[in-house]
């Protein structure tokens, strides 16, 4: 539909050889367009010109008439009732800015054709970045300035995502870019802003009007001479300036000065002349005129034009078929040869005929009152036809102006699997709701299009009260007749409410409904029992039970690979990715990757490529590739950008670089991707990636040492219940972070009975990588508890778990970064060498004392002294004593020390160490993490501040 329209839309109107030039209406557009001031007190050029009066004001024209005469570049783009899809708006639009600019062609065409595929993001966001990337471009490309007109703006008016759009991309304009919007009625668009900085300029009706004078000068240019002032005067005031029902009305009508709209029409509900109660009364005066002046010597004309201006274009096949005639060819050539309201324009080898919007609402209303009967019935006869074309745009439109419930529910149903994945959601919604209620919700199907919709939308909350009525639906219709039919209907309520669950966090529920639901599919219902059970998978996967999850999954491949939708196998692969990198079976986890992006390369999923290419940075990140980890994920962000399907995956992109950066000790830039991703991850109410990011924001603020943002974190997070004794991996991580914190601030009791609870509820799980961090994180409150040898024997059951598992190395490595005084025991202790050689760390040549000496004099120095003398008798007086600014000289050289200690080579700490302290030992370098500890203890969580650079000393004003 859009590729056959598309060239009339954006085509520009031609102006006949005779034409009333208005002057000073174009000197006002060439005013506020150009900047071309007539005076020195003129108004500056404008971001929004508006051309708001009703039909047959001359608004087209006039525009045709500026563009004319004017050296300034115009794109036009002459808007349908069909163009409120936002997806048909965006491409045609792109279409009419690349007529006069082609080199946008080069840059956006690819961008605009793959957005339209799949899509699954929140759609503000979507709009937003096609206009982003739209202004972008002209920025860039485009040196001069230009107008865009649209067109029959009321076409689109009541039609709130584009209303949001058109919003937008007022805020984006780019400077050498003016919107001009020609519309019947006030658009609803946000004006407020643009009055305020003098941004808006517009013609209204009375403005538009046509005068007496012009009205004279006009029948002067088609030879009228008879028509005195008076009569032009008269004129002007009966049709209020109308021009349209003046020339329809007179001897005036030259109907070639006003071209034929490009619109392909109006709803026969919604015209100017059923809105405006002066004209109505002036409509059956101007009905008769056509009826019995125009069509006067031509009524086999007209009684073929009534009929068939039911159609917003007219084919002559189509007319044929219609009205059951053979001479329709004939009848369009002649109509428009005669300038009888008919336009022509070519399109696919067959010439295209559109009945000027005016006319036809006269012709269609007449009809209607006529012979109701015959009204609808052509409506239906034409639903049919354009069905059969497969045309469901036009077919739903005839439908709905027939009443025909029945054949609008048909089409709805014939067309939604494939608008679902090509994500015209604004279509099928528009179908939807244009349908009576009664009739939406006594359909199952209708209601489950209805929630899957609000799914792919992200608003599970709207899903579930649609989900009641279809449960209260099926049980009613199986009380009546029981049938397979409403089992089948309920099985597939049930696989989407148990989606909704997974989009509300609550795995649980979930996998329970989907097991209850495989226990009733059939097995001939091969698709649903597929979705059952990778929706099992995915849940088993996200609640720790990786074997079962799977289990499943591979029972998908195994039992109807071959009879499955190309993009539910490429889905498949996708989770067991994710299944076999959870247990570290990486050599599996690449295998899936690699089929799972073949996949989608074959189905040009660009959403699928994202996550997978998502997946293959993971990969390489936990291996320790970090280059490839980058590569492979400012990939996929950068499709996330160049494509609006994948528009939706922008978060979990940027938050995996995010968790790249912390692995890196780059907290400054991960901060910064982290509260990208978590602002658009609530946008579209992606809640178990809204609490991943917010756990990692969490050890961020708590490596940079501010623990108590960290805890806030935290505390944001809302634990989903999993049953008892259970724990899934959302908790797990959030469980985790809380007791590093506790270690962090030293609160080793609170930090011991929080980590061993983790510990033995992931030891019930299958969360083996999440089961090891926690023993990382006991054995290093262990250690800090003096409880040495438990830290040891945990440590020992690490090594003997990487014996099997190496791939985890990586894992461990990083996780005793984050726990430097369990590190430094690794180092240092004998029974450790096999953990050592396998995490490939040096051996540090003797073992730590357990004592720090001549660090732990130092602090028993600053705590034993006293810092302030506070004298509050006759003269208050403050003194500091002598002894703390020598102590505090001893603190500020010991941060010093620290970093370069933890910064330079073995041959170059001793140099350090004699020059900076010279009373410390030669042993001072095997004491250093306990002396952390022990400042740690003195002065607090918030005093010591590990960077990826060192470490820092901060100590509290009381110090200083």
């Amino acid at each position: 539909m859009h590729a056959t329209n598309v060239s009339r839309q954006i085509a520009p109107p031609v102006l006949p050889s005779t034409i009333l030039h208005r002057v000073n209406l174009v000197s006002h557009l060439r005013e506020v367009i150009l900047g071309e001031a007539q005076n020195t007190a003129s108004q500056s050029v404008k971001k929004l010109v508006l051309l708001c009066a009703p039909a047959g004001y001359g608004k087209t024209t006039l525009l045709a008439d500026f563009a004319a005469s004017v050296p300034l570049p115009c794109c036009w783009y002459f808007l349908e009732h069909t163009d409120t899809d936002s997806v048909l708006f965006l491409r045609t639009l792109l279409d009419s800015l690349c007529v006069a600019f082609p080199q946008l062609d080069n840059t956006l065409t690819a961008v605009f054709t793959n957005q339209f595929v799949r899509d699954a993001s929140p759609l503000s966001s979507v709009h937003r970045f096609a206009i982003d990337i739209l202004c972008n471009a002209i920025q860039s490309k485009v040196t001069e300035r230009f107008a865009l007109f649209l067109c029959n703006y009321e076409q689109i008016n009541e039609n709130e995502t584009l209303t949001n759009l058109i919003n937008y991309l007022l805020t984006k304009l780019p400077p050498q870019m003016v919107l001009v919007i020609e519309s019947r009625a006030l658009p609803q668009i946000e004006l407020a802003r643009l009055i305020t900085r003098d941004e808006l300029f517009a013609f209204n009706s009375h403005a538009l009007r046509f005068s007496a004078e012009e009205i004279s000068e006009l029948a002067r240019l088609h030879g009228l001479t008879t028509l005195t002032a008076n009569d032009a005067e008269q004129l002007a005031t009966s049709f209020d300036g109308w021009i349209a029902g003046i020339l329809l009305g007179t001897h005036l009508g030259d109907l070639r000065f006003l071209p034929a709209s490009q619109t392909t029409g109006t709803s026969s509900h919604v015209s100017f002349l059923r809105e405006n109660t002066a004209i109505a009364r002036q409509r059956k005066n101007l009905f008769a005129y056509v009826a019995h002046e125009v069509f006067r010597h031509d009524h086999t004309l007209y009684r073929f034009l009534q009929p068939a201006s039911i159609l917003q274009q007219m084919e002559a096949e189509f007319c044929n078929a219609l009205l059951e005639i053979t001479e329709a060819a004939e009848l369009l050539a002649h109509a428009e040869q005669q300038g009888l309201f008919i336009s022509a324009y070519e399109s696919e080898m067959q010439t295209i005929y559109v009945c000027h919007p005016v006319i036809r609402d006269l012709l269609t209303s007449h009809l209607r009152q006529q012979d109701t009967e015959r009204f609808l019935a052509l409506h239906r006869r034409a639903a049919d036809l354009w069905h059969a074309r497969l045309n469901y745009d036009q077919a739903m439109y005839h439908a709905l102006e027939a009443g025909a419930n029945d054949l609008a529910v048909l089409f709805i149903l014939e067309t939604y699997k494939q608008f679902l994945r090509q994500g015209r959601l604004d279509t099928l919604i528009h179908w939807l709701q244009a349908l009576p209620l009664a009739v939406r919700e006594h359909s199952p199907r209708l209601l489950l299009l209805e929630g899957t919709i609000a799914l792919m939308r992200g608003q599970y909350l709207s899903a579930f009260p649609v989900l009641e009525k279809i449960s209260e639906l099926l049980t009613e219709m199986a009380s009546h007749h029981p049938s397979a039919e409403i089992e089948h209907f309920r099985a597939e309520a049930n696989l989407l409410r148990s989606r909704a669950l997974y989009q509300a966090g609550d795995y649980l529920q979930a996998q329970t409904l989907c097991w209850q639901t495989l226990q009733s599919l059939p097995d001939q219902e091969v698709e649903l029992r597929a979705e059952a059970k990778l929706r099992i998978g995915i849940c088993a996967n996200l609640l720790g039970d990786f074997t079962e999850g799977i289990l499943y999954l591979q029972e998908v491949l195994h039992n109807w690979q071959h009879q499955l939708p190309l993009f539910q196998i490429a889905d498949t692969h996708g989770v067991l990715v994710n299944a076999y990198y959870f247990t570290g079976n990486f050599v599996l986890a690449e295998h899936h990757l690699a089929r799972a992006l073949s996949y989608c390369e074959q189905l040009q999923d660009e959403q699928g490529k994202v996550n997978n290419l998502t997946r293959k940075g993971i990969l390489s990140r936990e291996q320790g590739r970090y280059e490839e980890a980058e590569t492979d994920l400012q990939e996929a962000l950068a499709l996330t950008r160049s494509s609006i399907p994948a528009r939706g995956r922008e978060a979990s992109v940027l938050a995996n670089l995010g968790f790249l950066r912390l692995e890196q000790g780059m907290y400054a830039q991960a901060l910064t991707f982290y509260e990208d991703a978590l602002t658009l991850a609530y946008s579209s109410k992606s809640q178990h990636l809204v609490h991943s990011i917010l756990t990692n924001m969490s050890l961020i603020h708590l490596f940079l040492g501010d623990s108590t943002s960290a805890l806030l974190f935290l505390d944001k997070i809302e634990a989903q219940a999993t049953g008892e004794n259970m724990i899934n991996y959302e908790q797990a991580e959030r469980e985790l972070t809380y007791g590093l914190i506790l270690l962090y601030q030293q609160r080793y009791d609170d930090a011991y009975t929080r980590l061993v609870a983790i510990e033995k509820a992931l030891h019930e799980s299958g969360l083996q990588q999440e089961l090891r961090i926690a023993r990382l994180r006991l054995a290093a409150c262990q250690l800090a508890c003096g409880q040495q040898q438990a830290a040891l024997d945990l440590l020992a059951d690490i090594t003997l778990w990487l014996t099997d598992h190496a791939h985890y190395s990586h894992l461990i490595q990083v996780q005793l970064q984050w726990l430097p005084e369990l590190l430094q025991l690794v180092r240092y202790s004998p029974q450790l060498a096999h953990l050592r050689e396998i995490l490939a760390l040096e051996t540090a040549p003797q073992e730590p004392v357990s004592e720090p000496r001549v660090a732990t004099d130092a602090i028993e120095q600053i705590t034993r002294i006293p810092k302030l003398t506070i004298r509050a008798f006759g003269e208050p007086a403050v003194s500091l004593d002598d002894q703390l600014i020598k102590r505090w000289r001893m603190a500020r050289a010991m941060e010093l020390f620290f970093f370069l200690l933890d910064a330079s080579s073995p041959e170059s700490k001793e140099r350090i160490i004699t020059a900076l302290w010279p009373e410390f030992d030669d042993n001072v370098n095997q004491t250093f993490h306990s002396t952390i500890h022990q400042l740690r203890k003195l002065l607090g969580e918030a005093c010591i501040v590990f960077r990826t650079d060192g470490y820092s000393l901060n100590l509290p004003a009381c110090y200083g």
